[in-house]
């Protein structure tokens, strides 16, 4: 595929390639959400710059959009149930391409895709001392529309719609045990299946692995490694990714330093910057900068990403407690 043009309205140019791009993880680990059984609400945003390269072409892109919903209610002590909504999957791109047979013409394919899958999730997690262990189960609902223009100096010739609806599911579970010196962490996800609706097409994803170990140093300084393992598919990449984060909590605007790579199919390197920041009787306040450069044969791409993190913690007992007073 020659992309004459490449120009992307969403957070990766990768988008396109198999069912669409999977979401890169937080540096804010929600599982430390999950350990104490409180009534708890957590959602982000994020804010996306992208620069695209392919041979010398150029493309930026900016986007905003909500990431992640998650609710939680504890019960009988040591149980939890939540409630998620994110998005698992982005469909959405904008290209140019021009196949050989539209070059003396000078006609170009303009192709447009909108839409993307989403998680519609329950998680139940079970504490005993410093043990958790979690569930999770996912319905995945979601659509696309693609469609397909012949252009030739930006004037629309013949044009062609087809529409995607999609369901599935997929399933988590995992355990994390935090001690005095260390934390370690394991999550699987498995059964994933994504169904086309229209000609009941179904995808069948391998299962994937998350490990994780953090380490408690003096003077509250933490190390964490987290490495990240996905099979290959005919709808996924393979993944294989380790990071590296570090806790300095002397440095009073900057709470985590993260460092990642990603080897394989899609290569890559990513940096980021966590922070956190009190709301006196609410909640936590994380904001986030994570920068990744993917490349694949002669496209990459370097993706500036501004996350928003906001953590409630029974914030109405509070209020009450206040008000009554």
């Amino acid at each position: 595929m020659n992309l004459i043009v490449f120009f992307l309205l969403t957070q990766s140019f990768f988008n396109p390639n198999f069912l669409g791009q999977e979401k890169d993880k937080f540096l804010f680990k929600k599982e430390n959400l999950f350990f104490t059984p409180k009534t708890k609400v957590f959602f982000s945003l994020g804010n996306y710059f992208s620069l695209g390269i392919e041979n010398k072409e150029k493309r930026m892109v900016f986007n905003f959009q909500p990431e992640e919903f998650y609710f939680f209610i504890p019960f009988l002590k040591t149980y939890q149930i939540g409630l998620k909504i994110d998005e698992y999957l982005n469909q959405e791109y904008d290209i140019y391409y021009q196949p050989e047979n539209f070059k003396k013409e000078g006609y170009f394919w303009h192709i447009t895709s909108k839409g993307g899958i989403y998680n519609l999730g329950v998680i139940l997690t079970k504490t005993f001392n410093n043990f958790l262990f979690f569930g999770e189960g996912n319905y995945n609902l979601g659509n696309n529309l693609e469609i397909f223009t012949v252009e030739k100096n930006k004037i629309p010739f013949a044009c062609e719609t087809i529409s995607y609806e999609y369901t599935g599911r997929n399933f988590k579970s995992g355990f994390l045990l935090k001690l005095e010196r260390f934390s370690f962490g394991f999550q699987t996800g498995f059964l994933k299946e994504i169904k086309k609706r229209k000609n009941s097409k179904r995808y069948f994803l391998k299962p994937d692995f998350n490990i994780s170990f953090t380490l408690y140093l003096k003077n509250n300084l933490q190390f964490t490694s987290n490495y990240f393992y996905q099979e290959d598919s005919s709808i996924f990449p393979l993944k294989n990714t380790l990071s590296l984060s570090f806790n300095f909590p002397f440095l009073k605007k900057i709470n985590t330093i993260d460092i990642g790579f990603s080897l394989k199919e899609i290569k890559g390197i990513h940096f980021g910057l966590l922070s956190e920041i009190v709301i006196k009787n609410y909640g936590n306040f994380y904001p986030e900068l994570l920068i990744n450069y993917h490349k694949k044969k002669n496209l990459s791409e370097f993706l500036f990403t501004f996350k928003f993190n906001i953590f409630f913690e029974e914030f109405w007992k509070k209020r009450i407690r206040r008000w009554g007073s």
